[in-house]
């Protein structure tokens, strides 16, 4: 966020003492401002055109206009509205939550089971919903850029610049990709060592993008897949578009509470050609099938006998103060399919599954992020890049068809899976 900047906040829900409760969090941040309060989605439709807040907190069971309803008259004015979600913890809040998630809407937060503020759980909610709206308003104050796929080389090399924009990458990849064309002469004659030298001196080396542009011909036989914040929308985008021959296993660790990742699942199955379920105890991990983490619980897999591999659910304790952790189910995949193992990580708060995305390359495998652009916070993929273990960065449109790609491939340089038009 630019420095000086708040963020506009305006607080939507039926409830008088929840709003009071929400205004009362909020008016102790000094980078926040509560600019209006709704108490209906007739009030929250108006006020989002007359006051253009930064962020709306909205209410997702309302008598009148829904939430639900809201949102998507909202969104019809102001496509870029960010708005997060207050729910209930409860079935129907939940399946309201993800079909708003699905919508559009930037994230959500669950709401204490007590409007008074003073219990854990309430703690626990005010800095949840006060890290998002930091978080997703310094996005909204941030220029747009266009959108574009960057291909890094194999093995990747650690970045020392982290602020490097598309369209400098792509003019430093042409010059790269013409000086290559210079000098074919000398890789056709077979010379190793001026093309090993020509790589190393490259002025593209210094920000870790390959010169080739190739990575991993190697198949991936199981794909496992990071997301929190955004990530229901983005799973909505990237799942169903798998095609039902799909012979690899999919797995999943997106943050959210039990049952919220159950109605997480069913919206899934129920849009997919594959199987999509919640991953259980001693579950067979079959190709074709997709495997999401139970809120609250680790995923890993275990390798159980020559060709059996299974789902293992731990206790242990949170990382990156997240459970599940995409570093856990990371590291123990990468431990069973090493170098066939294709690693996704999408839109998220924090840096879940960094670590594990560097256990997936030194075990011969690949990671792929989505880039920042279509990503409503970049924070997991970005912290992917920083380490410099990401093989590319892809708008989440394109997502679907890389992995297609890497599962069905293993003869064709990767960069050729979004350039062949054909495909």
């Amino acid at each position: 966020m630019e420095s000086g900047s708040v963020v506009r906040v305006l607080i939507v829900d039926d409830s008088k003492a929840v709003r009071s409760m929400i205004y009362r969090w909020l008016h102790q941040e000094p980078s926040i401002k509560v600019i209006g309060e709704a108490e209906d989605g007739y009030q929250a439709i108006t006020a989002s055109k007359v006051y253009d807040p930064d962020v709306i907190i909205l209410d997702v069971e309302m008598p009148g206009i829904s939430g639900i309803e809201a949102l998507r008259k909202i969104r019809a004015h102001d496509p870029d509205k960010t708005v997060i979600m207050f729910s209930a913890t409860t079935q129907k809040g939940a399946s309201a939550t993800i079909d708003a998630l699905s919508m559009g809407a930037s994230d959500y937060v669950t709401k204490p089971s007590s409007a008074r503020g003073n219990e854990n759980g309430a703690d626990a909610t005010r800095r949840d919903l006060v890290a998002k709206i930091l978080a997703l308003g310094s996005r909204r104050k941030r220029p747009k850029s266009a959108s574009s796929a960057t291909r890094y080389g194999a093995p990747p090399r650690p970045l020392e610049k982290g602020t490097e924009t598309d369209a400098k990458l792509a003019g430093v990849r042409a010059t790269v990709l013409a000086k290559n064309k210079e000098r074919s002469r000398d890789r056709q004659q077979g010379d190793l060592e001026v093309r090993n030298k020509t790589i190393a001196t490259s002025p593209i080396d210094a920000i870790g993008l390959g010169s080739t542009l190739r990575s991993s011909t190697i198949k991936a036989e199981a794909v496992v897949i990071a997301s929190s914040t955004g990530g229901p929308a983005a799973l909505s985008e990237v799942i169903p578009k798998l095609p039902a021959d799909l012979r690899v296993p999919v797995l999943i660790v997106q943050h959210m509470p039990p049952l919220f990742a159950e109605m997480l699942a069913e919206r899934l199955d129920g849009r997919s050609a594959l199987e999509v379920k919640i991953a259980e105890e001693a579950d067979r991990i079959r190709p074709g099938v997709v495997y999401i983490a139970p809120g609250g619980r680790h995923l890993e897999v275990e390798r159980r006998g020559a060709h059996s591999i299974f789902c293992h659910l731990s206790d242990g304790p949170p990382e990156q103060s997240c459970r599940p952790s995409a570093n856990v189910l990371f590291r123990s995949a990468a431990s069973i399919w090493k170098q066939q193992l294709l690693g996704v990580v999408l839109t998220g708060m924090g840096a879940d599954g960094s670590e594990g995305s560097r256990a997936i390359v030194a075990n011969g495998g690949s990671v792929i992020v989505q880039d920042e652009p279509t990503s409503v916070i970049w924070g997991m993929p970005g912290a992917v890049v920083k380490a410099g273990v990401a093989s590319a960065q892809l708008p989440l449109e394109q997502v679907a068809q890389e992995i297609r790609f890497r599962t069905k491939n293993s003869d064709r340089v990767a960069g050729a899976s979004l350039l062949d038009k054909q495909r």
